[in-house]
């Protein structure tokens, strides 16, 4: 177990991501997967985020809820649970996007 591991499991916070980073994993999962289905991504490039919410999200906005309502996330992959324990950090990014939202209905 890494110093990283052991600080994470203790909820303390090694450094802090932005609202905005959330949403550039978000995107670059959904670009990963609509590559890896055209077999146009090597095949062993990792999602940010959990691959069962990459595989069921519908756009970004989903993606991040299916993050935030997961409380308990079933992977061991750091850089995953990094996103996933930062639960303020889902919240306040799924806020902005649905807020996006409702002010440019497409």
């Amino acid at each position: 177990m890494t110093n990283s591991t052991v600080m994470l499991e203790h909820g303390t916070m090694f450094m802090r991501l932005k609202t905005a980073n959330i949403v550039q994993c978000a995107e670059r999962d959904l670009r990963l997967l609509e590559q890896k289905r055209q077999d146009n991504a090597d095949p062993m490039a990792q999602y940010c985020f959990a691959n069962r919410h990459v595989h069921r999200a519908r756009d970004i906005a989903h993606l991040v809820a299916l993050a935030y309502f997961d409380v308990t996330p079933k992977t061991n992959k750091y850089s995953t649970l990094i996103v996933y324990n930062d639960r303020p950090l889902l919240r306040d990014t799924l806020i902005e996007l649905l807020t996006a939202q409702r002010g440019n209905p497409e």
